[in-house]
C-alpha cells in the first residue's frame, strides 16, 4: 500500500530504491490482465514490520495477530515473483526475519515517474478491508486510491486474483489447521 501524507512537505521528493540482490525470475501463469506500460517493481524491505513467513515447526511468526502464518514451502523463493505480467518483488521466508508490511499509515516511496496503475500482493486478517491509499507527487498534488481485500481465510470478493495459493497456515501455539482459501491476493 502506497501512503503518503497529505499537504505540502519539502521531503516528498519519490526516488528510487536500491535493490540489494534480486533472484532469477519465477512465477505462476498469469492471472491478472497484462500491465499497460512499463512496470516499475518496488523494493519494501526497508519497511517491513511484521514475519508472517514460517520455514518449519515450531512456527515463529504471527501474521495475524493471533500466532498463524503462511507457510514458507507453498511460497515462492525471494526475488522476482511474476504474476498476470507484473513483477513482484516477494520476500524471504527466513525465520524470525521481517517478510510484510503491517500498513498502518505507512510511507512508501516510489520511483520518480508516470504511473496508470497500481498492482500489489496482499493478504489482510481480522475480516475483509477496503482502504484509501494517498499518492502524493513531487509536483505537490495527490491522488486516492481504493485497495480492497479479503479476509486471507475466505474466497476473494473483490475481483482479487489468487496469487499463489496455500493449502494450510501454522499457528505457533497449536498445530495446523487446513485450508483451501487462504492465500495471499494481487
Amino acid at each position: 500500500m502506497i501512503v503518503l501524507s497529505a499537504g505540502k512537505a519539502s521531503n516528498q521528493d519519490i526516488k528510487p530504491v536500491a535493490i540489494s540482490k534480486p533472484a532469477k525470475p519465477w512465477g505462476f501463469v498469469g492471472v491478472l490482465p497484462r500491465p499497460e506500460g512499463p512496470v516499475v517493481p518496488v523494493d519494501l524491505t526497508a519497511v517491513f514490520d511484521n514475519d508472517g513467513f514460517t520455514q518449519g515447526t515450531p512456527p515463529d511468526g504471527n501474521f495475524d495477530g493471533s500466532g498463524y502464518t503462511y507457510p514458507a514451502n507453498e511460497l515462492p523463493p525471494a526475488g522476482n515473483f511474476r504474476n498476470g505480467g507484473v513483477t513482484f518483488l516477494f520476500p524471504g521466508s527466513t525465520d524470525g526475519a521481517k517478510n510484510n508490511v503491517t500498513s498502518r499509515g505507512t510511507v512508501i516511496a516510489v520511483p520518480r515517474g508516470h504511473y496508470r496503475r497500481l498492482r500489489l500482493l496482499g493478504a489482510c486478517h481480522g475480516g475483509s478491508v477496503g482502504a484509501d491509499a494517498v499518492a502524493a507527487c513531487a509536483v505537490g498534488t495527490t491522488g486516492t486510491v481504493k485497495i480492497s481485500l479479503t479476509d486471507w481465510g475466505r474466497t476473494p470478493a473483490y475481483g482479487e486474483a489468487v496469487a499463489p495459493p496455500v493449502r494450510r497456515t501454522y499457528r505457533s501455539a497449536s498445530s495446523t489447521r487446513s485450508s483451501t482459501s487462504t492465500r495471499p491476493v494481487s
